[in-house]
C-alpha cells in the first residue's frame, strides 16, 4: 500500500531565523553590524518602525510634522550624507507621538526582521 506524503508548500525555503543563524556563522561582520547597528541606523529603523505602525507614508509624516518629505527620507536613510537637525528630529517625534529618546533607542536588527 502506498503512503501519501503531504508536502509543505514551503519546502526548500529557509526561515528568517535560519538566515540569521547562517549569517552569524558565515558572515560574522554583517551579523555584528545588524546586532549592534550604528546610531544612525537605529534612528532610521525607529523612525520607520513608528511611522509604519501609524500607517503613515513618508509624505504624511512630513506634512504632520511640518518638515519636508526629503527630510523624512534622509532620516530613514542610513546611507544619506545629510544629518537631520535636532529640530527636525523633535518635530518628527512629536508627530509620531513618541519621545525624542525613543528614536535614539538601540535596536537589535537580528531580532527586528
Amino acid at each position: 500500500m502506498k503512503t501519501l506524503v503531504k508536502k509543505n508548500h514551503l519546502d526548500g525555503f529557509i526561515t528568517t531565523k535560519e538566515h540569521i543563524q547562517r549569517l552569524k556563522k558565515k558572515k560574522p561582520e554583517i551579523y555584528n553590524s545588524l546586532k549592534h547597528p550604528s546610531l544612525r541606523a537605529c534612528v532610521a529603523w525607529n523612525t520607520m518602525d513608528h511611522r509604519t505602525q501609524l500607517r503613515f507614508s513618508q509624505a504624511q509624516l512630513a506634512e504632520k510634522s511640518g518638515v519636508s518629505r526629503r527630510a523624512v527620507q534622509y532620516l530613514e536613510d542610513i546611507t544619506a550624507k545629510f544629518s537631520p537637525t535636532l529640530d527636525v528630529i523633535e518635530k518628527v517625534s512629536k508627530a509620531l507621538g513618541v519621545e525624542v529618546s525613543d528614536l535614539f533607542k538601540r535596536v537589535d536588527l537580528t531580532k527586528a526582521v
